[in-house]
């Protein structure tokens, strides 16, 4: 938890550091967070694509909903 906002959030009550603290530490924190898992997922939701055979959505024009 302390990574990224977590870890901003926890400087900021621990020491009450002015801004610009904030901006050298807190900001490559969070951004490590964002973009270093953003390849592994963007590859796990591509293989689940291609496990599942996901095709275009399509819409049946044909469908009745069946009474309740």
């Amino acid at each position: 938890m302390r990574t990224g906002s977590g870890g901003a959030c926890w400087i900021e009550v621990a020491y009450s550091p002015s801004m610009w603290v904030h901006l050298f530490t807190s900001l490559p924190l969070v951004l490590l967070a964002c973009l270093l898992p953003l390849r592994p997922l963007k590859g796990w939701l591509i293989n689940s694509q291609f496990f599942f055979k996901a095709e275009e959505g399509k819409i049946d024009r044909d469908y009745v909903r069946p009474k309740s």
